[in-house]
């Protein structure tokens, strides 16, 4: 008689605010319904695919953000989306306004894979602050 090994469960990836930001844009500009033009054109974490946007999107439905399959008026102006360099493109090539959102990059996420490839993480700069000698003082 085999014992089996226990199965790890697998954790639960939970959706950064920028991914569904990413989401509500692709819909307002590329329409409903175009799941893999949204995961091309924007940067996901790469464990959400074009099947798991689509489900991501019907909950945010329950929550009031799109209303008759339209992204509200009054969210849009408000929404920061992480495009990939297709999505940049397409966007600048249509002259289409995009304010893109700041990702905070901690050590965390830098090791996480996007569906671009990896977050560049740079080394942020140390603040020097002047000794009570070179004030002058």
């Amino acid at each position: 008689m085999t014992l089996l090994k226990p199965r790890k469960r697998q954790v639960k990836l939970r959706w950064e605010i920028w991914e569904i930001h990413n989401i509500l844009h692709g819909i307002a500009y590329l329409g409903l319904g175009e799941w893999t033009k949204i995961y091309n054109m924007y940067r996901f974490h790469i464990s959400h695919d074009n099947v798991a946007i689509r489900a991501k999107f019907k909950s945010i439905c329950a929550r009031g953000f799109i209303v008759s399959n339209t992204v509200r008026e009054d969210v849009l102006p408000h929404l920061r989306p992480v495009l990939t360099e297709a999505g940049r493109e397409y966007f600048l090539n249509k002259n289409l306004p995009i304010v893109e959102f700041v990702v905070k990059v901690g050590k965390k996420m830098a090791k996480q894979k996007f569906n671009d490839g990896m977050v560049k993480m740079k080394k942020p700069e140390k603040i020097r602050r002047p000794s009570s000698s070179e004030s002058g003082e």
